[in-house]
């Protein structure tokens, strides 16, 4: 004990030259410090390991801004956040988002080492950092930072280094701003100032407890009590104030009855005694602890996680002081990084425990990793062998198991202590190193398949007997793999010349089970993993050809499942509604009581893999499936299937070794040179929902921030919108989902696993986006997130556009309607003038003819019309347009009788636009006429109308066969031709347009109009050029 004292007074003369030390030095040379300190003086005796609890790492690699964590919170949406020496990162459970200072831009955090994270009573975030203190603004997604000056220098220019802020019941805030304790209004954030009575510049804490106090704790050298009322402080604790061997305060928390906590370099906590108004020791083992966190328990005392201990981590129970520490297991991804702890925080919802470290954060997840892990000790050789075969409790001590492991013997396991004692060959404690099945019999001997037999150990006299299998089946090839004890007390056992043996451990017989095929032939060799004994004594044994089923009352056996091509069947239980669950290649088959098949379990109902190991069944009546990707649980009784794999702890997934349901009801799965260990009843599923929130809304060319409660716009051209969405859950992140579903687009719900979700091409008009999610275990989120955004359609798509163009059609059709209309009013005049002239007639018939319209193109163009409007605005515009070039011809050239070539060639275009819209590509006019043709000749208005519009009516086309109209110039006459594609039913034929031409025209030369069939193929007119 005066070795120990003297070792305590020398640790706390090197803190003291330490604390001199560091006056001038910075901040974060105190950590450097502490580690010398904790490798010097704070190694203490640890009362157990750290058991099963598994911690999951994030550093780095998975972007976390820094390793070094030294502050971690948690804001109102979910997200944790943890401060580093190199930026801020915010964590949903899958991806960080780290956050930097940015000179230049204001809403960015003011410095990047941060020294503190805390939420106020509104939620809002405060940081703070070397050089300033700021705010997250969930809402705007922004950073707010808080101007401060001191009042004794007001002038000051730079930045004031602040601690945590500790917010009180009033919701005033508390923090140390450079050496002064600094009062925040969280409301009107205005500032007052408090002299600290004492000199330093360690890392510093504050907090404002229940009681209205507020304790100021200067990392392991004073700890003072600041009245809010009379504004005095009291120093508590600390080297101005020596309070035992080691007063070095350095952490104060508060449990839920109102207790102070304060941790402590050597005496690991004190608590804070009300009447005496001081600090009272509490009694437990002497050893070092930092930060730390109160996990309350009802009806009992908490649980205290602390930094500190002899690995930087551990766990005090403060009802029986028992301590679980966390030393690094270089062999396991779940063990403690062996680093120090600076923060410690504890999710309320999840309950899962948070631990920044110097080498990145540590979380222990009572809701992820489910299954125990323990690791056996290194093989020198590390022999590919080195697999668990078997674990079984010791009849006796209640924290002895015994592990069997293949090639290496049978271990003794202390599970407290998680201390291991091998027993092999070389120290005669086993018969043969090769175990490679382990059971228990009712006495509470232990029985072990091994090598040529099987042996029979008594744990508590540690007497053993080896019972070698008969003959020929004792050689030095062969191997008992298997082993079951029935009720009566016989042993059966299998081995890998595919037979059963009896022993008897009365008489010390054994006999060999010669078991025959459905056809009465032996069966053939072949390697048995596994034997079962059903409800009824029989021996079950899976084969390369279905089951074997051995009753020793009748020494007969059944054949189950036999078939061609052969099914490999490997195991079999029976349930307490008396089916027969049989693990095969192609998934486990469910037999009645008569044996027939009554269902399959295979990958399409809730299998991931469907090539069956081992099948073993708890005390609640579940099969326990093992495959050879992952572990599941079935329930007969409702169905569902529950699965387990590496992130629920397992250390394989592939199946092959030990694997079955010990006395006690646990559950034990093997590993390689490792096992797991669970209660199956506590293999419950994750009953916390994710939560929902919106990261952010990504536009190309356009960062858009969306605030809750007003719509998202999206101006035309923005085609592309995609949101990104956060599930937070950090209990197996990997299997949460997504389920969304756009109003006014879709009504069906999607899945995805991505965290994106992206729209394209959306109409105009107001949606909503509707999100949900949910966990590994079906667990949905509480509420749906929603996300209302409107979409500006562009011009062409607006009600007022498609307006104009309705408007534009109808404005149109009047136009017509009245023309016809005076069409129809000028033949009545001709009509009635016809008697006076016959050359008068004619010409009233030409000027008919000029302005007759005919209705049935009218109406296609309108109905073509109509559908471009809205499939393409664009050439919906260029058609109107060459629909009133041609309709404005026909008005402007009623009254003339001749035009130019190239008026006429003008107008003919336009109405060959027209008919190639109405027939795509089937239709097509070529024009070859010099310019010398074009302007000095004329010919009668319609002319060519008339001619293109008789090769349409008459002949048929196709976009293999286009109908092609050519006009060209020969000597003095124009030449109209087209190749002669008669349709399949002729069109009735007047001749009244040809007639017409051919009229008109004797009224206009002398020169005859000439039209007919050619030699090769072709309907020719030749028209005279005037």
């Amino acid at each position: 004990m005066n070795g120990r004292k003297s070792k305590v007074r020398f640790i706390a003369l090197l803190a003291t030259f330490a604390t001199v030390f560091c006056m001038n030095a910075t901040r974060w040379t105190y950590p450097v410090i502490f580690t010398l300190l904790f490798l010097w003086g704070g190694i203490s005796p640890a009362k157990s390991q750290s058991g099963f609890i598994s911690l999951d790492h994030l550093t780095t690699e998975q972007g976390l801004s820094q390793d070094f964590v030294g502050s971690i919170a948690q804001d109102r949406e979910g997200f944790i956040w943890f401060g580093t020496m190199d930026g801020l990162t915010r964590f949903d459970g899958r991806q960080c988002v780290v956050f930097r200072h940015q000179p230049k831009d204001s809403t960015s955090i003011p410095d990047n080492t941060i020294t503190g994270l805390t939420l106020d009573a509104q939620g809002r975030l405060w940081v703070s950092t070397m050089r300033g203190v700021c705010y997250y603004d969930s809402d705007t997604r922004r950073f707010h930072r808080l101007r401060v000056r001191p009042p004794h220098n007001p002038q000051r220019k730079e930045e004031m280094y602040f601690s945590n802020i500790s917010f009180d019941k009033d919701g005033i805030g508390w923090a140390l701003a450079d050496s002064m304790l600094m009062r925040l209004d969280g409301n009107t954030f205005q500032t007052a100032f408090f002299k600290i009575p004492c000199k330093t510049k360690s890392e510093c804490q504050v907090f404002a407890d229940s009681k209205g106090r507020v304790w100021v704790t200067f990392v392991g050298q004073h700890l003072l009590r600041f009245d809010v009322i009379t504004k005095q402080f009291t120093y508590m604790r600390g080297l101005d104030k020596p309070d035992g061997p080691n007063p070095w305060p350095m952490w104060i928390q508060e449990d839920s009855k109102g207790t102070i906590w304060n941790s402590d370099w050597d005496q690991v906590f004190y608590t804070y005694d009300e009447l005496q108004q001081r600090f009272v020791n509490v009694p437990d083992s002497a050893g070092i602890a930092t930060v730390f966190i109160l996990e309350e328990r009802p009806g009992k005392a908490p649980v205290a996680w602390a930094g500190g201990g002899n690995h930087g981590l551990f766990r005090l129970d403060l009802d029986d002081m028992k301590r679980v520490e966390f030393p690094k297991k270089a062999r396991d991804p779940y063990s403690h990084n062996n680093s120090r702890t600076y923060a410690l925080y504890r999710d309320p919802q999840t309950g899962i425990i948070w631990i920044g470290t110097e080498l990145g954060v540590e979380y222990y997840d009572p809701n992820g990793v489910k299954f125990g892990r323990v690791l056996l000790p290194e093989k020198p050789d590390q022999s590919q062998f080195y697999s668990v075969s078997g674990l079984m409790p010791d009849p006796v001590v209640p924290d002895k198991y015994w592990v069997s492991v293949w090639a290496v013997g049978l271990f003794e396991w202390r599970r407290n202590s998680n201390s291991f004692k091998l027993y092999d060959h070389n120290n005669k404690g086993v018969y043969s190193n090769e175990i490679f099945d382990l059971t228990r019999d009712a006495q509470g001997n232990l029985w072990y398949a091994t090598f040529r037999g099987v042996e029979r150990f008594d744990p508590r006299t540690g007497k053993r007997r080896h019972f070698m299998q008969p003959a020929p089946w004792n050689t030095d090839q062969d191997k008992t793999l298997c082993i079951e004890i029935g009720p009566d007390g016989r042993v059966w056992s299998g081995n890998n010349r595919g037979g059963i043996v009896e022993t008897n451990p009365v008489t010390g017989k054994t006999r060999i089970v010669r078991l025959c095929q459905y056809d009465g032939r032996p069966v053939q060799q072949f390697t048995l993993w596994d034997i079962k004994l059903d409800r009824k004594g029989r021996v079950m044994a899976g084969s390369y050809n279905g089951l074997l089923r051995y009753d020793p009352a009748t020494d007969t056996n059944d054949h189950l499942l036999h078939r061609n091509p052969p099914l490999y069947a490997g195991d079999a239980v029976c349930g307490p509604d008396g089916r027969l669950y049989v693990g095969t290649a192609e998934g486990v088959y469910v037999l009645d009581e008569r044996d027939s098949v009554l269902f399959k379990l295979t990958t399409e109902n809730g299998l991931r893999n469907q090539n069956i190991r081992k099948l073993e069944i708890d005390r609640q009546g579940n099969i326990w499936i093992a495959t050879s990707n992952g572990l599941h649980r079935y329930e007969p009784q409702s169905g569902r299937i529950d699965y387990f794999s590496k992130a629920d702890g397992l250390f394989v997934t592939d199946l092959v070794g030990g694997f079955r349901v010990l006395p006690n009801g646990e559950l034990f799965v093997t590993g390689e040179y490792s096992f797991n260990i669970a209660a199956p009843q506590n293999l419950f599923g994750n009953i916390h929902p994710p939560r929902l929130a919106l990261n952010n809304i990504l536009i190309p060319d356009r960062k858009t921030l969306w605030i809750p409660g007003q719509p998202l716009v999206l101006r035309p051209g923005e085609a592309v919108v995609t949101f990104d969405i956060a599930a937070i859950h950090f209990t197996q992140p990997d299997k949460t989902v997504l389920s969304y579903r756009l109003e006014g687009f879709n009504e069906n719900w999607t899945e995805t696993q991505q965290n994106l979700i992206t729209y394209t091409n959306l109409d105009g008009g107001d949606y909503t986006l509707l999100v949900r999610a949910r966990n590994g275990d079906g667990v949905w989120s509480e509420g749906t997130l929603e996300i209302p955004f409107r979409v500006v359609p562009p011009f062409h798509k607006t009600w007022w556009f498609r307006g104009l163009i309705l408007l534009v059609v109808a404005g149109i059709i009047a136009g017509i309607s009245r023309y016809r209309r005076q069409v129809r009013e000028r033949l009545e005049a001709m009509k009635a003038r016809s008697e006076e002239l016959e050359k008068q007639r004619l010409l009233n018939e030409i000027a008919l003819l000029k302005t007759q319209v005919n209705p049935h193109f009218l109406f296609n163009s309108l109905s073509i019309l109509s559908s471009l409007v809205h499939t393409n605005a664009d050439l919906s515009e260029q058609f109107i347009d060459q629909l009133s070039r041609s309709y404005r011809y026909i008005l402007e050239q009623k009254d003339q009788s001749l035009v130019s070539i190239r008026t006429e060639l003008e107008f003919i275009r336009a109405y060959s636009f027209l008919l190639k819209i109405r027939f795509e590509n089937k239709f097509d006019l070529r024009i070859n006429l010099s310019d010398e043709v074009l302007d000095q000749y004329k010919i009668a208005p319609l002319t060519l109308q008339l001619l293109v519009e008789n090769a349409v009516k008459h002949n048929r086309m196709s976009a293999k066969e286009p109908l092609v109209v050519e006009v060209t110039a020969e000597d003095d006459t124009l030449v109209v031709k087209n190749a002669l594609q008669p349709r399949p039913t002729p069109e009735v034929s007047t001749g009244t347009g040809l007639k017409n031409i051919v009229s008109r025209y004797a009224l206009l030369t002398d020169r005859a109009v000439e039209a007919g069939k050619t030699a090769d193929g072709f309907f020719e007119v030749k028209i005279p050029l005037l």
